[in-house]
């Protein structure tokens, strides 16, 4: 089922989220354990205040969303809060939020340009699915189960379901599950790519910490831009996709990482030289290097017997907030004064 059976009284005058920041990352985390995390519409309003903030708060480079306890991520909305606004002559739902309570939610935030992690951990079902399906990374646990039950209940996954799940797995599988309601294990969803990685119930932790790590480590302003230029152009022919303007893009075009990042890494690739440390860095495909030679590693002979010579590579493209040697780039340019710049 798709929400909590059993009564909401249980933790009617507690918060309903709780909302963390602690080194750059905000923990989201749905509270109500005792009904399985199910949503009702004062969930939603608190999480609308969240997301604002997140979005607001330079400081915070990535958000993790989980759902307090080990028993379920959420089992969506909650039926019971449902049955009473249908009783009191409620208009019925269908697709998408707008003009309710929280909009727009996580599952409608087009613009949300900060990565979002699911920490799964047990069920997500119906809504609490689709909670996920709009995040952009998702590591579960062994246990988890996933699944949109809504067509059992005479509903339908108004929440991106029906439209998230097709484009993130092959149709006919999204198909099966939608018209059938069937469940997912943790292990299939990795084979479909829908998550990004499963952990032991007892190593969960430990693999969402090293993702947030990576993601804190990269350029704030490049990550945005990213997420940003991929979600705006996927379903864009390419051509329109490389003409379309960006704004992330443009703010990260004109800001101090563009410039300080190489220049930081080409001082450190050269500390590292000195110090005869091979640099990390990561090769131009145009770049060749004769077989089971790699570029740099070892002097070339010249033509017709002349003295070796150092084989000379063209600068390779060095990933933000890299480590070369063992020194590390880091961006720090907030959002904030680039927008100042450019207005």
């Amino acid at each position: 089922m798709s929400a909590a059976s059993t009564g909401t009284d249980v933790d009617a005058e507690g918060p309903r989220v709780r909302y963390v920041k602690k080194d750059h990352v905000a923990y989201v985390t749905l509270d109500r354990p005792a009904v399985l995390n199910a949503m009702d519409l004062r969930t939603h309003e608190e999480l609308a205040a969240v997301w604002d903030d997140v979005e607001a708060d330079d400081a915070v480079r990535v958000a993790v969303l989980t759902g307090a306890g080990d028993r379920a991520f959420s089992v969506g909305q909650d039926l019971k809060e449902r049955s009473r606004l249908n009783a009191a002559g409620a208009p019925p739902t269908t697709f998408g939020s707008r003009g309710q309570p929280g909009w727009p939610r996580l599952t409608e935030r087009f613009a949300l340009t900060k990565p979002v992690v699911a920490r799964v951990n047990g069920y997500a079902l119906g809504g609490g699915f689709e909670l996920a399906l709009a995040c952009d990374v998702i590591v579960a646990a062994e246990h988890a189960e996933f699944g949109l039950p809504e067509v059992r209940l005479g509903l339908v996954p108004g929440a991106g379901g029906a439209f998230r799940l097709a484009r993130q797995i092959p149709l006919k599988a999204a198909m099966g599950h939608l018209l059938t309601g069937r469940r997912m294990t943790a292990a299939r969803a990795l084979e479909f790519g829908l998550v990004n990685e499963v952990a032991p119930a007892d190593g969960l932790d430990e693999r969402v910490a090293a993702w947030t790590d990576d993601l804190v480590r990269a350029a704030p302003l490049a990550v945005r831009a990213i997420k940003e230029a991929v979600l705006r152009s996927v379903d864009m022919p390419l051509e329109q996709a490389f003409a379309t303007r960006y704004v992330w893009e443009e703010r990260r075009m004109h800001s101090r990482d563009a410039v300080e990042g190489p220049r930081a890494s080409r001082r450190s690739a050269s500390r590292a030289g000195r110090r005869g440390d091979p640099p990390a860095v990561v090769q131009d495909p145009a770049v060749r290097s004769p077989p089971d030679v790699p570029v740099g590693s070892a002097p070339l002979r010249g033509r017709r017997g002349t003295r070796p010579r150092t084989a000379r590579k063209k600068a390779a493209v060095q990933p933000e907030n890299c480590t070369v040697g063992r020194s590390r780039v880091h961006f720090l340019t907030p959002c904030s004064d680039v927008s100042a710049s450019l207005s």
